[in-house]
């Protein structure tokens, strides 16, 4: 995941190039998220412009626009964004507003280099709040086990979640 702030600079176009997508920049701020856990590649504008590429398609963003493009080569640009969540990591922290515990947990293993491992039911709990990503490990599990939706241990050096 990366977060750009480029100048416009008509003499020397600033490109970032992810996967088989294009993102051509016309002087802006925008963010890329391209996990390979993820099931998209988002980029979000939050000023400015950028054309989003793949292929022969081209689409423009808007401020507050989300483009999303799956594995499958299928697109859609989105109005419906939540600048918040898509700018906490920048700004240190997680942000949840409806969010998939496999989400949660994927964010969490990434920013805490932990494997994650999931036991019993199926959790269908989705979690609203924020965290600083400066808090220990063991109290974010105490946080989202005060849901009561999960517990979360540590063995062998995976986390385990389980309803």
């Amino acid at each position: 995941e990366a977060y750009f702030e480029v100048a416009q600079a008509v003499q020397q176009p600033f490109q970032v190039k992810v996967k088989d997508m294009k993102i051509a920049v016309l002087g802006t701020q925008f963010n890329v998220n391209a996990y390979d856990d993820e099931a998209t590649i988002n980029t979000t504008l939050v000023s400015g412009s950028v054309n989003v590429i793949k292929g022969a398609a081209t689409r423009m963003l808007r401020p507050g626009q989300q483009a999303q493009l799956t594995a499958q080569g299928d697109w859609e640009v989105s109005d419906r964004t939540d600048m918040d969540a898509i700018l906490a990591w920048k700004n240190g922290r997680f942000q949840f507003d409806g969010t998939p515990i496999a989400q949660v947990m994927r964010q969490i293993s990434r920013w805490y280099n932990v494997d994650v491992v999931y036991r019993g039911a199926t959790i269908q709990q989705h979690f609203n709040g924020g965290i600083s990503r400066d808090v220990p490990l063991s109290k974010v599990f105490k946080m989202l086990e005060a849901t009561g939706a999960v517990h979360c241990s540590v063995e062998n050096g995976q986390v385990i979640v389980q309803p």
